[in-house]
């Protein structure tokens, strides 16, 4: 059993798919611990207020030897049978007997002496356990299952940005990131965008790069920038998310946008004036080098 076990943990870790599987089980454990342990709780406290309203309950057709309330385990074991929904109202009706089904004499008066139910309280009881933690608390826990399925499994026909591209970027990272340190200088990070392939290429020289260049210099106010810092403005940047962001959010984006493009555009505007120069004072020195004289055969000017 535990050689099977063993080799099924190697396969998961080899196949793709069965890997996911295993991510979205052990995520989904870790996020609903809360979930899990307040079910426990309940369960609990359900169990051993069964042992005191039902444990004297004389057996029938669903409630035996094998399903009753006998003890807070035997309790725990029926409850959770419960959940599933197995035979859930019978063991209802069984636990509301009343006469002449049952013993109750003069001399056992009281309700905790007899082998009778109580309609009332099998009423209550149920119907809340079962609407409490099975159309509640396990939808809840469902539901994050769900949440990190679609989270870990996504192919790229069906997300902009899939998990083969979030591996391939972290490939690139780690290219530059040699120490595993987790935080690159900003002009490493520029490099990692430089250096992606694939559907997250970005042109070094179109305008979409400039301006991540420079979001990632306004991040950290030029300080070392992080693995998740680098990744989030390639996703802003890959995924229109405008529907996803609060008010705020998407305010304080729109105005970070607006700082972003009018730096590039200065900065644009001065590389320009800068590259005009540059070939002006080139074209002065090849127009005096020609005046004096000076052979231009296989010379190519430095500046």
């Amino acid at each position: 059993m535990v050689i099977i076990l063993f080799r099924f943990l190697t396969l998961s870790g080899k196949h793709d798919t069965l890997k996911m599987l295993m991510l979205t089980v052990v995520m989904s454990l870790l996020k609903s611990f809360f979930i899990i342990a307040v079910l426990i709780l309940l369960m609990i406290s359900y169990s051993l207020a069964g042992v005191i309203l039902f444990g004297t309950v004389k057996y029938g057709e669903a409630l035996n030897r094998h399903a009753n309330f006998k003890t807070s385990f035997n309790a725990m074991i029926l409850l959770f049978r419960t959940t599933t929904g197995e035979d859930w109202n019978k063991i209802m009706h069984d636990c509301m007997l009343s006469k002449p089904y049952c013993t109750e004499t003069p001399a056992t008066p009281n309700f905790w002496q007899t082998d009778c139910g109580n309609s009332a309280s099998a009423l209550i009881y149920f119907i809340s356990f079962y609407v409490i933690v099975t159309f509640v608390f396990l939808n809840l826990f469902i539901a994050v299952i769900i949440e990190n399925f679609s989270l870990f499994y996504s192919s790229d026909e069906d997300s902009l940005i899939s998990n083969t591209d979030l591996r391939d970027f972290q490939l690139t990272w780690n290219l530059v990131d040699k120490y595993r340190k987790g935080v690159l200088s900003v002009r490493q990070a520029k490099l990692v965008l430089r250096l992606l392939k694939g559907r997250l290429e970005v042109d070094s020289g179109s305008l979409l790069f400039k301006h991540m260049c420079c979001e990632i210099e306004k991040l950290r106010n030029g300080c070392d920038v992080s693995f998740h810092d680098a990744l989030g403005v390639l996703a802003y940047r890959s995924v229109d998310i405008s529907r996803s962001l609060q008010l705020e959010e998407l305010l304080e984006r729109e105005e970070l946008e607006y700082q972003i493009e009018e730096e590039v555009a200065i900065q644009t505007i001065r590389d320009w004036f800068t590259n005009l120069r540059k070939k002006r004072a080139e074209r002065e020195w090849i127009r005096h080098l020609e005046q004096g004289g000076i052979p231009l055969a296989g010379w190519c000017p430095v500046l």
